[in-house]
This record gives C-alpha cells, structure tokens and sequence, in this order.
C-alpha cells in the first residue's frame, strides 16, 4: 500500500475535509482514504452497480417486476 501526504491544502478545503470527516464518524484521513477510492472505482466503473450486476448475471427469473407507480408518495399525517 502506498502512503502520500499533502501539502499546502487550501484552508476551506481541509475545513470541508474535517466537517466531512465528522458528519461520517471518521478521522480526516479516513475520509480522504474514502473519497479517494470512491473517485477511482467510478473512474474504472467499478461502483456498486458493476458489482450487483456481476454477481446476479447469468440469473433468470420468470417472477415479474412491478411496474412502479409515478405518483409522488403522500407523506404520512404524523399529527394523530
């Protein structure tokens, strides 16, 4: 595994970096890690749909997909 540091980060950006950081309940280093291989597997096209579809090919199924409904959802009345 390689290792890296960066150097001269402009201040918003690393503020950004922190406040992501936390919102996800990891160090900074975590997120960059994070954010660094998300960006390369969709570069390569390896995101999680390239895995759902390459773990379910080759299955056939005779059941039928609902059509769905295009209807906005009508939020639940919580007031009651």
């Amino acid at each position: 595994m390689g290792n890296m540091a960066i150097r001269n980060l402009p201040d918003d950006t690393h503020d950004w970096l922190r406040q992501e950081a936390r919102r996800h309940g990891r160090s900074v280093e975590e997120e960059v890690r994070s954010i660094l291989i998300h960006a390369n597997r969709a570069r390569r096209g390896q995101g999680f749909g390239v895995h759902l579809a390459a773990r379910f090919e080759g299955v056939r199924s005779d059941i039928p997909f609902a059509e769905r409904d295009p209807a906005p959802a009508t939020p639940m009345d919580l007031e009651d």
